[in-house]
Formats: C-alpha cells, structure tokens, sequence
C-alpha cells in the first residue's frame, strides 16, 4: 500500500511532457568569431558615436554658474553669516557673479550642503510615505520616525529626520542694467517637482485623521 501511495506522489510531480516543461524549446546561440564582433563593434559604434556627440553637444551648452558663500559675511561687516545665525539673528550675504553668455530661460537655481549624508540609511528611512499621502497613523506605528513623532504629545506633522531638516536660506536675484539701475529677478518655487510626485506621493495632512 505504502509503495502504491509512493508511485502516485512522485508521477503527480512530475512535469508535463511538454517542449516548455521539459525544456526542449528551440534555442539559437550565436557563435561570435572574430569577424562578426568586430562588425557587431563597429555597427554599434556608428549608432552611439552620433548619440554621444548630440549629448555631449547639450552638455557643454549648459550654462551654469557655481557660488560658494560659506565663508559669506555679513553685509557691509566683515562678521561671518554663520556667526551670526548662530546668534538667532538673520544675515544677509551679497555674492556677485559676472554671467558672460547669455543665458535662455527657464534658468533654475539649486542649493548644495556638504556633509550632509542625505543617504544615510537611517536618514532616508526615516518618514512615512502613509502619512505624507494624507492618510492618518496612529503614532504607535510610526517607528521609523523616531525620534521625531511628537513634542509634549502634540504629533508632528510630517514626522520624521528628513521632515526635521530646515533648510531656511532665501535667494534673491538681482541685476544691473547699463544705466546702473538694479532690477529684481522674479523667482518663483511652483512648478519644480515632478507632477508623479505631487500628485501621488504627498497629500493633506491631518492630525485628527
């Protein structure tokens, strides 16, 4: 009985007799000689060689300015910004840039911090996509925002190391027309992030749920 059972398991395992199932489906595996990966090579060169120029072409037709004010002081002083905010008090620092090529618009502007490890593994786990898209949580099962979930027992909102971080620096850009006059570039924040990003990632959020 018992070798009558064992026959029946292993013939109910056992693959169909098929081409998929068996593994005999016809198969083509080139054998590259000499010859035909040095066409192979140049083919491939003749198509990304033009791709290669175009890209490198948009590249070096970027214009781009960098400006470091680290060291930035305050303005008409010689009292360094980071001095001066650590005082609680505001600073306003003046850079100028020379632009020698004109620049088509839109132009954008980006800030960059040193030593700021913003991929650090805890740093980037620390938030809850949940709650940012506006769906309420009970704070037992924000974990991984600790220890930024709530000051006194007030929630914070969004919670979280990366919602935490404030970077509170103000840009304002100015020019000067040849009759000496400054003139105020109007700057605006909307339209920057990724529609797939606004639209479903972030959402209302609200304490009460």
């Amino acid at each position: 009985m018992s070798a009558q059972l064992l026959e029946t398991s292993s013939k109910s395992r056992k693959p169909r007799n098929s081409a998929f199932f068996q593994q005999k489906l016809p198969a083509w595996q080139p054998m590259f000689t000499a010859k035909k990966s040095g066409i192979a090579f140049t083919v491939f060169g003749i198509v990304l060689i033009p791709i290669g120029i175009i890209l490198l072409t948009a590249s070096n037709n970027v214009v781009e300015y960098l400006v470091d004010y680290t060291d930035c002081t305050q303005n008409g002083t010689e009292e360094l910004c980071s001095q001066v905010i650590a005082l609680g008090k505001p600073c306003v620092c003046v850079k100028h840039i020379s632009v020698e090529s004109s620049i088509p618009g839109p132009v954008y502007l980006y800030y960059g911090l040193n030593n700021f490890y913003q991929n650090h593994r805890r740093y980037a786990r620390s938030k809850n996509d949940e709650q940012l898209l506006g769906i309420y949580q009970d704070p037992s099962s924000l974990s991984s925002c600790n220890p930024y979930v709530s000051i006194e027992g007030k929630p914070i909102l969004p919670c979280g190391a990366i919602a935490n971080s404030i970077f509170n620096d103000t840009f304002i850009l100015t020019y000067i027309r040849n009759d000496n006059t400054k003139v105020t570039v109007t700057t605006t924040s909307n339209g920057i992030a990724w529609p797939s990003d606004v639209n479903r990632k972030f959402g209302t959020l609200n304490a009460n749920g």
